[in-house]
Parts: structure tokens; sequence; C-alpha cells
């Protein structure tokens, strides 16, 4: 009984940990998935993987120098996100700010430790 108790709390501590380490996307990887998701033309998403590589050089080079300031970063990332949005057409627009609204309440539900199962209602 113990045995099993103690694999399967080693096994929740390993998704939970698993869960937290994902890695980013690539610039080419985030391309990939709005090409699919909004119908990019390849004049589009060679635009916008260029805005994103750009993007991922200057956030390599502040966690170079150091801590990045939140507010720098947080900066840095809507500039990036308005510099997209520029790229789109009107129909693509309102779809990529659908994509945005849900992953913000996606950190929030994680960031309060809600699920969809667990919100209030």
């Amino acid at each position: 009984m113990y045995r099993t108790l103690m694999i399967s709390a080693i096994a929740v501590l390993i998704l939970s940990l698993s869960t937290f380490a994902q890695p980013r996307m690539s610039p080419q990887e985030r391309v990939k998935a709005l090409t699919e998701k909004l119908n990019l033309t390849k004049d589009q998403a060679a635009q916008i993987e260029k805005i994103y590589v750009q993007a991922q050089d200057q956030m390599k080079k502040m966690n170079a120098d150091g801590k990045p300031d939140r507010a720098t970063m947080r900066k840095m990332m809507e500039d990036t996100q308005t510099q997209v949005n520029n790229v789109l057409d009107d129909k693509q627009k309102v779809e990529f700010k659908k994509m945005q609204d849900e992953m913000r309440k996606g950190r929030q539900n994680q960031k309060t430790g809600k699920t969809p199962e667990t919100k209030s209602e």
C-alpha cells in the first residue's frame, strides 16, 4: 500500500513539473500554428516569422544582460503583438484577438489554480 502511494505521489510530481517546464515555441512553430489557424499567406508568414525572430533575439539579449525588467518584457511582447497584428487582414485580426484572449484567460486560470472543471459559477 505504501509503495503504491509513493509511486503515485512521484508520478503526480513528475507530471506537474513537466507541465511547468514546457519549452517555448520557436518562431517557426509559432508561424506554423498561426498559418493553420489564420490561413496566412506566404508573404504574411514570412513577415511574421521575421517579427518573431527579432523578438526572440531581443529576449535572449535581455536575458543575457541579467534578469530583465518585467515592464520592459511586457512592453516588448505588446510591441511584437502589435507588429503581428499590423500584418493581418481584418478577418484575421478578429481571430488573432480571440486567440490572445483565450491564452490570457488560460494564464489567469493557471495563476489562480482554476481549471475549466473547477471554475466557480
